[in-house]
């Protein structure tokens, strides 16, 4: 065997040594994500895109944008809940959860759609171009929404009115 080859392996070998002398008998680390279950989507065809959740009712909310639906999965029973359907091309998706409203962004029309989290009823819609494609909450759990045009960004609508407070109407003295 050539020396090099010998002194590579022999190198290996004492880095290998090293290595086991420090470990200090700690167990591997748990992989930081573990599948708990799986959580099936009954009609679901094409495929999802964002997620967002309601964290005291314990809901993950998924746009569906191959169905144009979202769907609303209590994490607890491990099942669906309800699906709200005549979207287009659902792809953002977010929740306030201060005024327990859902945004969710729809690439097909342009439009964001706003839906009460208690009940899934609509709120409004709030129009803002060509490809509506993006929901954040913000640190004062307020929404924001943006669309493109061709791949730009061409509008951006953000959060007050997603704000649950009495409003004045008159003004104080």
């Amino acid at each position: 065997m050539p020396a090099a080859a010998t002194s590579f392996i022999a190198l290996t070998l004492m880095a290998a040594l090293f290595c086991a002398a420090f470990d200090n008998g700690h167990a591997q680390e748990p992989p930081p994500l573990v599948l708990e279950r799986t959580i099936p989507l009954a009609g679901v065809s094409g495929r999802i895109d964002q997620l967002a959740i309601d964290l005291r009712r314990k809901r993950l909310l998924v746009a569906e944008l191959g169905n144009d639906t979202v769907d609303a999965i209590d994490l607890v029973a491990g099942k669906a809940i309800h699906r709200i359907v005549g979207l287009r091309e659902p792809q953002g998706i977010g929740y306030a959860p201060g005024a327990d409203v859902i945004a969710v962004a729809s690439a097909g029309d342009g439009s964001v759609r706003l839906f009460r989290g208690e009940d899934f009823s609509p709120m409004g819609v709030i129009n803002l171009g060509d490809d509506a494609d993006n929901v954040r909450l913000d640190a004062a759990h307020r929404l924001s929404g943006r669309g493109q045009r061709r791949g730009r960004p061409c509008g951006r609508r953000s959060g007050p009115w997603f704000r649950r407070e009495p409003r004045q109407t008159a003004r104080p003295p």
